[in-house]
């Protein structure tokens, strides 16, 4: 029966655990010393090789010919142990095994010595799943432990252990596996099935396993059923991922608001067999290697390898436009778990990020002509102005009486102004009459209006349409100072209709002048 190569070159001794150096050394020094702990916690993400240095130091510290702290594997206890004949090291699931009742169970065993071994071991993984009731009756074990007894918890979750667990044992803290140290194993291992691989197959199935060594094995083993020599497009396919050069692309054409080449090319890595939630993540963590990038200006930090030209072209994006990508993708891709239709999701997805740059855009646009049109204005004054005849000295100096009346004038004029306050506003006229298209349509998103304390508030029924809006106060205030001849405070705030229908019963009651309800 053909082995699964993860099961097939698991550790069989300290020396081979990767990436868990300091842990590797401490247990060593503990089973060379004698100084063994009644019990231990291994805790860390999956496939790190928490399982695997639990069954090594049941052994080590049981084995006749203990080697620098390392099990030799080949006396009677470590073949037993590795057979599973000797029934003095204990393997449980506590996922299967959580309840009270097994735990009294495991508390009535514990109690004799073991039949042919020197310590009597109990293996625990997933502890984090043990019932309340189940971790009273551990602690109860713990708390006055025989001295033959040793128990070695491993656990993905260890905030979800009870602190009085914690502090009865030694724990150690299992870290992600390097890439580098994941792609030189399964290049070795590549050679020893005698098999040929591309080079860049170990750099995408170590990004692909977020440093868990379980998860690139399993990979590799897929990869490696396929045949005797396999290319990276094969292996894409295999394992059903798209490229990075796919990946750069829809980016680039999402970043660009190229809306029919975003559409084309999600449709033709969706076509090619991959999963849409994978896409969902793999497109974020794109995003997050050009986000780096740009602020590193380094390719050390970056999950994928890439091209530095593919890198280098994306210079003209803005960060903040980067980050509200990945925001808006993260967010969906919570909702595409939960859908029917994962991919209709993504696709909302990327239309809303499009939508929000066009609209960024064209407003940049219009202010932009704005700005010219006034600046071409104030020339064009200005030279009219030069060209004049000069004026007589009497023109150009007014008397001081004429100044005085001048000044008398303009405060009645602001005076006269500020009393008249109350008018009425039309907001139907308002947008009819806007000749900017990209704010006519912004302005569609709000409910309601009102005039108060000599400010019109506009009410928008979510935070989102709140941002677009406030995007565009620019455009808003001139186009209002246009249309009211005087410049016109505003606001734009959330109202929902729970608020919309309170106020209007509100204005029912004591009437609209009363109230001021922001």
């Amino acid at each position: 029966m053909y082995t699964a190569l993860y099961r097939k070159y698991r550790s069989k001794t300290f020396d081979e655990i990767m990436g868990q150096d300091s842990i590797v050394k401490i247990l060593k020094n503990q089973v060379k010393n004698g100084n063994i702990s009644h019990a231990y916690l291994f805790s860390g993400t999956r496939g790190t090789g928490k399982t695997s240095c639990a069954k090594i130091l049941a052994r080590a510290i049981n084995c006749l010919n203990e080697n620098e702290g390392n099990p030799c594997n080949t006396c009677k206890s470590c073949e037993g142990i590795l057979d599973g004949s000797l029934m003095d090291v204990v393997e449980m699931d506590a996922a299967s095994n959580n309840g009270v009742d097994d735990i009294r169970e495991l508390k009535e065993k514990v109690v004799y010595p073991p039949t042919s071994l020197k310590y009597k071991v109990y293996i625990i993984d997933e502890v984090h799943m043990l019932s309340k009731g189940a971790f009273n009756a551990l602690l109860k074990i713990l708390e006055e432990p025989p001295k033959h007894l040793v128990f070695i918890l491993a656990t993905t979750e260890p905030e979800r252990i009870p602190t009085t667990i914690l502090s009865r044992c030694q724990r150690f803290n299992f870290r992600r596996i390097s890439r580098d140290t994941i792609i030189e194993n399964l290049k070795k291992i590549s050679q020893e099935e005698g098999k040929k691989c591309d080079e860049k197959i170990f750099k995408l199935i170590a990004s692909k396993s977020d440093g868990a060594m379980r998860d690139a094995l399993s990979l590799l083993d897929q990869v490696l059923a396929f045949g005797d020599d396999v290319s990276f497009e094969m292996a894409l396919d295999i394992l059903g991922m798209a490229s990075e050069e796919e990946l750069l692309k829809l980016a680039g054409a999402i970043l660009q608001s190229d809306m029919t080449s975003a559409f084309n090319l999600l449709k033709q890595i969706l076509y090619s067999g991959k999963d849409v939630i994978t896409v969902f993540k793999d497109l974020i963590q794109v995003l997050r290697d050009i986000l780096v990038y740009k602020s590193e200006g380094s390719e050390e930090n970056l999950i994928y390898s890439y091209k530095k030209e593919d890198l280098d072209s994306f210079s003209s994006f803005g960060k903040e436009d980067i980050l509200r990508a990945m925001t808006v993708l993260s967010e969906k891709s919570q909702d595409a778990k939960f859908s029917f239709d994962p991919r209709v999701v993504l696709e909302l997805a990327i239309i809303e990020i499009i939508s929000f740059e066009d609209v960024k855009k064209s407003l940049a646009k219009t202010e932009t002509k704005t700005r010219g049109k006034e600046e071409k204005d104030e020339i064009f004054n200005k030279n009219q102005a030069d060209i004049l005849e000069p004026k007589t000295l009497e023109e150009q100096e007014p008397s001081q009486n004429e100044l005085k009346e001048e000044s008398e004038k303009e405060v009645e004029s602001k005076k006269e102004e500020k009393i008249s306050t109350t008018f009425e506003f039309d907001f139907k006229d308002f947008v009819e009459e806007l000749d900017d298209t990209i704010l006519k349509s912004l302005m569609g998103h709000i409910k309601s209006s009102d005039f108060s304390n000599n400010m019109i508030n506009f009410y928008v029924e979510n935070e989102f349409n709140l941002d677009m809006l406030k995007s565009s106060e620019k455009s808003l205030a001139q186009s209002l100072e246009v249309y009211m001849k005087r410049p016109i405070e505003f606001r734009i705030s959330v109202r929902t209709p729970a608020k919309e229908e309170a106020r209007a019963k509100l204005e029912e009651l004591f009437g609209k002048e009363k109230l001021d309800i922001q």
